[in-house]
């Protein structure tokens, strides 16, 4: 259970690194996964009826936006309040780099941003 979702499978996907959008279709179906994380930044949240990865996703597939790229904790909540009102979700990944070369996480940064947060969450789950 995540707030008022609740999901039967407890295998969180993805949608990188796949070759093609029929592999990513293929694999998140057979994952029998219903909770997808997708980075906000890979579709043009201007274009989400049309955008090519969404319709790639199997019927039902729960999304997770994720701020992944975002350096600062207040630019990951940007990133986070344009997908909630794009994408139409209250779920939200949050992901805050320390170096862009490696990937590694900002752990303090994270922590802020997930801090910041709280009232914003509160207010979506009174919805």
């Amino acid at each position: 259970i995540l707030g008022k979702h609740e999901f039967s499978s407890r295998l969180l996907t993805g949608t990188g690194r796949f070759s093609s959008l029929q592999r990513t279709t293929e694999a998140l179906t057979a994952s029998g996964s219903q909770l997808c994380t997708l980075a906000v930044r890979r579709i043009d949240l201007g274009q989400t009826d049309t955008s090519a990865l969404l319709k790639a996703l199997p019927p039902g597939m729960q999304i997770l936006p994720n701020t992944a790229g975002c350096m600062t904790a207040q630019e990951s909540l940007r990133v986070a309040r344009l997908a909630r009102e794009a994408l139409d979700t209250d779920l939200v990944k949050l992901e805050i780099l320390a170096d862009p070369l490696t990937l590694y996480p900002n752990n303090a940064e994270t922590i802020r941003g997930a801090q910041m947060t709280i009232p914003w969450c509160a207010e979506s789950l009174q919805r």
